[in-house]
């Protein structure tokens, strides 16, 4: 089947969005600071979108490191960014796209493509964009001389576990070896733990890592001799890292390259791999994305669904499935190639299914349009609002690219009403936003250049619970209201001692 076939099938719908779609819905490019800015990690607080991702200051540049965005949830404007990068050190983001907001800070790896290799953990503090390199680890053989590849990471209580592969001997020889390490870091003791796997197969690779029943699932691949085939390989260890057992295929096996791993129950997993077929009579590698559902201690698949479509030329090979808000059901966020003998470009793909492995819609979507073009998606997130949030990268502006989806996959407007608005507002200078409303921890406050200003919480019976002065002017005060309970209250403005204005505010926690 020729690829333009593809455009046919009737579940595969387009969404044509204009150039200027950035006005009207959230199917938008970010602005950026630096020359190149990849968003390939999404995370939400109560006020705020963040978008983290790796980022090119200036092309020609040897420096590759990174960038952070906070995005206003009520008009998709970029509140703040900054770009960080080390003198003569190219950052390593494309291996391993997972990082964790905890508190208020990103926690999240990455390697070093340049000299002294090693893996590396970075916090980023959410409120002063402080970042932090918490742990530097070499490769634990001194005698290797190449870069560490990061496979995958994962966050359980305190420890964070960083899944990572290094090298030995001499490239095209056969004394080169793969050397499979697990990094445990504990992010209070600050204690360091390092586990080789020494006596693996040295054609395995660890890729994928999850949490699963009070322990860790490891999915890999046993590389075969042809290119794009292997078995797929189990690891079962315990959360010291010590292998329990291990299981291989007894044949190659089409699912040797996952993806992601969702846990969604004590004994079965869901599984997105990237099934590849290499065709040597055109040096073409082609690929299909498909789900399995696996049942781990009987090492068996219950079902296992590519949806009937056919492998494509190369695309990016991100995949993640997440949780709808119905029970069952999930969705799978990937990218799809599409092309004709004058168009070539990438689009992200959403496909929702249920947990018998039952399609119910599939959508692609792109920012650009034309040959040559790359829409990608990298990461999902479920929204507080009950949607969804895709990050990727529109590669020819090479900016961060946001999309974000209600329950049926359609793109959602921007609103771009006042976040203060409300028939509860009584004689606010309109300058003055406060949001959000419900409010969780945090109360963000933008006065502008407004001066001489005190915003207060009572209760219902008229007692101060919390209050902050705001002398200056600013643009962006994050109010910490962690402490309040829960309830309705009344935010209260002055000005020079005088209340220019008074709404109701839920807290809820």
């Amino acid at each position: 089947m020729r690829i333009s076939n593809i455009l046919l099938i009737s579940f595969c719908i387009l969404f044509s969005i204009d150039l200027y779609a950035q006005n009207k819905s959230w199917n938008l490019l970010l602005g950026k600071k630096a020359a190149r800015f990849n968003g390939y990690h999404v995370y939400e607080t109560d006020s705020f979108y963040l978008v983290l991702g790796t980022s090119i200051d200036s092309f020609g540049k040897v420096e590759q490191g990174f960038s952070i965005s906070k995005v206003n949830k009520k008009d998709a404007s970029v509140i703040i960014s900054k770009h960080y990068e080390e003198k003569d050190v190219q950052f390593h983001f494309y291996q391993c796209r997972k990082g964790y907001l905890v508190g208020d800070e990103i926690i999240f790896p990455q390697s070093t493509l340049t000299k002294p290799f090693a893996i590396q953990l970075f916090t980023i503090n959410i409120n002063t964009f402080h970042v932090e390199k918490i742990l530097n680890v070499p490769p634990p053989d001194a005698t290797s001389k190449y870069n560490m590849y990061l496979n995958d990471c994962q966050l359980i209580n305190n420890d964070i576990f960083i899944l990572a592969e290094y090298y030995i001997g001499e490239f095209n020889t056969p004394s080169l070896k793969g050397i499979q390490i697990l990094i445990k870091y504990n992010l209070q003791t600050k204690e360091t733990q390092i586990i080789k796997y020494i006596d693996l197969n040295e054609k395995i690779t660890m890729l994928k890592i999850s949490s699963f029943k009070d322990s860790l699932i490891v999915f890999g691949t046993v590389r075969n001799e042809q290119l794009a085939t292997g078995k797929m390989a189990i690891f079962y260890l315990d959360l010291n890292g010590k292998l329990i057992w291990q299981y291989e295929t007894p044949t190659l096996s089409p699912i040797n390259n996952v993806k992601d791993i969702y846990p969604i129950n004590d004994k079965e997993v869901l599984l997105a791999s990237y099934d590849s077929f290499f065709d040597y009579s055109d040096l073409q590698l082609y690929t299909r994305w498909t789900v399995t559902r696996f049942y781990i201690e009987n090492k068996k698949i219950i079902w296992s669904n590519f949806w009937n479509e056919p492998r494509r030329p190369f695309s990016r090979d991100t995949g993640k499935i997440i949780k709808t808000n119905k029970e069952n059901e999930y969705l799978l966020m990937a990218n799809d190639h599409i092309g004709t003998d004058t168009t070539n470009y990438n689009v992200g793909k959403v496909v929702r299914f249920t947990d018998t492995g039952h399609r119910l819609w599939q959508k692609t979507y792109y920012y650009h349009k034309g040959w040559g073009y790359r829409n990608d998606f990298y990461n999902i997130i479920r929204t507080k609002d009950q949607n969804y949030l895709i990050v990727g990268t529109e590669n020819v502006i090479e900016s961060p690219w946001l999309v974000k989806i209600d329950e049926d996959g359609n793109i959602l407007p921007i609103d771009n009403t006042s976040a203060i608005a409300g028939p509860d507002i009584q004689n606010i200078i309109p300058e003055i936003k406060i949001y959000p409303n419900p409010a969780s921890h945090t109360i963000i406050i933008n006065q502008g250049e407004i001066t001489d200003m005190t915003y207060q919480l009572t209760d219902m019976s008229g007692a101060v619970v919390k209050s902050i002065p705001l002398p200056y002017a600013h643009h962006h005060v994050v109010w910490d209201i962690s402490d309040v309970a829960s309830g309705t209250y009344v935010l209260t403005m002055w000005q020079g001692g005088k209340v220019i204005g008074s709404r109701q505010q839920v807290v809820v926690h």
